[in-house]
């Protein structure tokens, strides 16, 4: 059997065939608080064998990618010695103020072995601040969601299981210092900071200092210079609902948290 939709065909072993007219940024928010856009599932942000994982968002903001492949629409993060780091530095992707960062991820394995069982999403800087807010870094701690900005840290409750896949959104209201952790549209942790993020290194796709690589999928990353609304992350959860889910149930489940 198959379904026919935007994206194009969708036979039942979950391989889409894409349509000509397939627009990967519809339905997103997207506006000019969106610094960079890295969309794995697109041809135009991840071209086949490409060494580069190019912007959508008009910026030019794109990532040079080590040990990192394109397949089934998402970059494929190995589990060692695979990153993608970003051109630009975190000050210039809006991090340093009020900013949001989004990913459409799945876990294949979890790092049970790693400095403080961290299994890394993104990650600024390369080795462990000394300061407070120096350096960012989000990721699964223990096996649940978590968000760290050296010293200035908060975890959720919420369960990275391996095998599902999550939409992911960490907000950051800038002045006021308020956090919030989001998965599956669910708001699953919220904390008041101590201080900004501060640190000009740029963003490391897949690892972080004093942890192991993530072994996964990761199809979308994407950043905002303002925190996104609730309605919004709502929206882009459903957008992602939509575009990666297939009739085959056993590559796509959405946990509902």
């Amino acid at each position: 059997g198959m379904s026919i939709g935007a994206a194009g065909i969708t036979f039942a072993d979950g391989t889409v065939l894409k349509s000509a007219f397939y627009n990967p940024t519809a339905g997103w928010t997207t506006d000019s608080s969106l610094t960079m856009y890295l969309d794995a599932d697109s041809q135009a942000s991840f071209p086949s064998g490409s060494s580069v994982w190019y912007d959508l968002s008009g910026n030019g903001r794109h990532a040079n990618l080590a040990n990192v492949v394109q397949s089934g629409g998402a970059a494929v993060f190995g589990g060692t010695n695979s990153v993608a780091t970003t051109q630009a530095t975190g000050v210039a992707l809006g991090l340093s103020g009020a900013h949001t960062v989004e990913f459409v991820v799945r876990f294949i394995s979890m790092c049970t072995s790693c400095a403080n069982q961290d299994t890394p999403l993104m990650c600024t800087g390369g080795t462990a601040g000394t300061t407070n807010d120096a350096y960012m870094h989000l990721q699964a701690r223990q096996g649940m969601f978590y968000c760290g900005y050296y010293g200035d840290d908060f975890g959720s409750s919420a369960a990275a299981t391996p095998g599902y896949n999550y939409h992911v959104v960490y907000t950051d209201n800038g002045a006021g210092k308020f956090r919030e952790i989001w998965v599956n549209g669910a708001r699953v942790a919220t904390y008041t900071g101590t201080g900004l993020y501060s640190s000009a290194n740029t963003m490391v796709i897949g690892n972080c200092w004093s942890t192991g690589y993530l072994n996964g999928r990761m199809y979308v990353v994407r950043t905002y210079n303002r925190a996104l609304t609730s309605t919004e992350i709502a929206n882009n959860y459903a957008v992602a609902m939509s575009r990666f889910s297939t009739n085959n149930a056993a590559h796509w489940y959405w946990p509902v948290l």
